[in-house]
């Protein structure tokens, strides 16, 4: 076994400084084109235009085309390839693009911003969002892959109607989160991750999911591509959600033989007036926990290291079998705690304009996230272990894990917060725990008050 109480995730290949420099740099170039960028991931449009209309088939026409001298000319020629499909009598709403390789560097913001730009300026339709991801070991040097996924309104391919649901709607704005599941495809290559990741990002501003559009892709044989398709038909069919046509493709040229990228986009639609901004909360609000047992989709590439590193088990470890059990979780699902299910009402309607902020928690761990819904000249002060540490993560710690570099890159037990008003948070706290704890099956998402706010 070897020492890995100096191990960070920039040792396992992913440097979240540069992460974050990429996005900078893309929030600032959709910024200069007048584009608000502060979603990063995900954002919405105005389809106000479109109410009283009796029917609203909203679709999303998927492109990938690498072909170019610079990313510059790739993101130009790939947004080009997504509106040429457009027909006669549909009218394109936004854009999101994702693009991922094996390490983060100029290409990523330059070709983004390139997708806002083509977009724009020649077809003026915005760009909501998109996302980067750093996948070493997916991706053969020097090679990416990426995406755009092009919102439209027409009866064009597969669609889902959103006339019913804006009908009484003050502004109706169509909201889209497009994102991957990283690195963890190596170890297992459930769709259920990609639609749990991308519902929860749009639950967390209190989107409602209805509709779901697959992107996969790898150096693999169709048939293993068009299996995951499947998977991912039916579990849109169990949520309830429009699985709308996927894109599928094998890529040999920029994968690793037998690697694979699961991502797509996510769609719903909200009265703008009922959007969670965060810009409510207050000091001496209290910030409250929904357990999670895994990783869900993050941190991947800092586990394999920390197993690379700690070799065979040990008498008392988790064993190989355990290992991969636990990293083999799918993502937690939260959005019926959000919405409600068959059983009881979502918290959103039971406590209606009363809910201030949420983070769902993903890559950066709790502070990141966290902090992204807490106005300026606040802070969020998060207790740790309240809720129990995933027992991957109790296995890392005892191998002698930086508890510090799992803080960045895990979520350490807590999978998605929300934050209340003080009189508020134990009638919360019981509700969830009543109503939704154990209705996941074999899932425990206790809920606890893990935090509070306070001025900065």
């Amino acid at each position: 076994m070897e020492d890995i109480s100096d191990i960070d995730y920039a040792d396992a290949g992913v440097s979240l400084i540069a992460q974050n420099k990429v996005n900078a740099r893309i929030k600032q170039g959709l910024n200069d084109l007048g584009l608000n960028a502060e979603g990063s991931f995900g954002g919405a449009v105005d389809i106000s235009h479109l109410k009283g209309e009796d029917s609203v088939p909203i679709g999303i026409i998927c492109a990938s085309l690498l072909r170019g001298k610079t990313p510059e000319e790739m993101g130009q020629n790939v947004t080009q390839l997504a509106f040429n499909q457009i027909k006669e009598g549909t009218t394109p709403i936004a854009l999101l693009d994702y693009c991922a390789g094996p390490d983060m560097n100029e290409w990523f913001p330059s070709f983004a911003i390139a997708i806002a730009k083509e977009g724009l300026l020649e077809h003026d339709v915005p760009t909501i969002g998109g996302e980067s991801a750093e996948m070493p070991g997916t991706y053969k040097p020097g090679q990416q892959d990426a995406y755009v996924s092009l919102l439209f309104n027409g009866n064009q391919g597969t669609t889902v109607d959103l006339a019913k649901l804006i009908k009484n709607m003050d502004r109706p704005l169509l909201c889209g989160s497009t994102d991957g599941t990283g690195t963890k495809t190596r170890i297992v290559k459930d769709p259920r991750d990609i639609i749990y990741h991308g519902s929860n990002d749009l639950g967390a501003i209190g989107v409602k999911p209805v509709a779901f559009s697959l992107y996969v892709a790898g150096n693999v044989e169709k048939g293993a591509l068009e299996e995951i398709v499947a998977k991912s038909q039916k579990i849109c069919d169990t949520l309830g959600i429009k699985a709308l046509d996927p894109y599928v493709m094998v890529k040999s040229d920029e994968y690793n033989s037998g690697q694979v990228d699961i991502a797509g986009t996510v769609i719903g639609v909200i009265d703008e007036k009922n959007m969670i901004t965060g810009e409510d909360v207050k000091a001496n609000d209290v910030i409250i926990g929904f357990a999670t047992d895994c990783l869900m989709t993050n941190g991947y590439s800092l586990a394999r290291k920390y197993l690379e590193m700690i070799g065979e088990p040990e008498v008392g470890d988790l064993t190989h079998e355990a290992i991969t059990r636990e990293l083999s979780k799918s993502h937690i699902p939260y959005t019926d705690i959000l919405f409600g299910n068959e059983k009881s009402e979502g918290i959103l309607s039971k406590y209606q304009g009363q809910i201030k902020a949420t983070a769902h928690i993903t890559g950066g761990g709790q502070s990141d996230n966290i902090k992204r819904m807490i106005p300026e000249g606040l802070l969020a002060d998060v207790q740790r272990e309240i809720l129990p540490l995933p027992p991957i993560v109790r296995h890392f710690r005892k191998h002698g894990a930086d508890m510090e570099a799992m803080y960045e890159a895990f979520n350490m037990g807590v999978g998605f917060t929300i934050t209340v008003s003080p009189d508020i948070a134990d009638e919360v706290v019981k509700y969830v725990n009543d109503n939704f704890r154990h209705s996941v099956e074999g899932v425990d998402r206790q809920a606890a008050v893990i935090g509070g706010i306070s001025k900065n």
